[in-house]
Formats: C-alpha cells, structure tokens, sequence
C-alpha cells in the first residue's frame, strides 16, 4: 500500500526553520511501522483511523489529519483503490 498523510498544526506559521517547530515526520513513520508491524489491518479505514490517532498523540499541536491510503493493482483493470479520510481532533 502507499500512505500519504497530511497533519495540520494550530499554528499559521513555522516561525523557525528547525524540526522541533513542526511534526517530526520521521518519527511519524517509524511509529507507522511499528503500529503496522503488530497488528494485519483487515480495513483501509482502521489504518487511517490508527495512523491519525497515533499523529494527535505524537504533537499535541496537530489539529486534523488526512490520511490517504492506496491498495496499488488490488482489482483487475483498475490502478489502484483507497481511501482518504480526514479526522479533526476532539475536543477534550
């Protein structure tokens, strides 16, 4: 599968130019792995869930996040099938 993912931050503007000002991706993917690693996903639409719910606990400034996930050449005569999904968080 590929996974595109897309975390907005509470803030209008990166004010500095380092990774501690942002979502640390590469943390996000090794998490990924290791999520992905533990448990076989029957469902596209659990994963994304996981995967969001895994970048709202990494920063606590990620506000939504949209996960795209793509199953390449699953179906006969079709590129790829997914699903894209977008979660906000909750209020608490």
């Amino acid at each position: 599968i590929t996974i595109d993912i897309v975390c907005s931050l509470g803030v209008s503007r990166i004010e500095r130019d380092e990774i501690a000002a942002t979502l640390n991706y590469a943390e996000v993917i090794r998490r990924i792995r290791v999520l992905t690693s533990d448990r076989a996903y029957k469902l596209l639409e659990t994963l994304a869930a996981d995967i969001a719910a895994l970048c709202f606990s990494i920063d606590q400034r990620v506000t939504t996040v949209t996960v795209a996930l793509r199953k390449l050449r699953k179906i006969e005569a079709c590129d790829a099938v997914g699903v894209r999904r977008t979660f906000a968080r909750e209020e608490e």
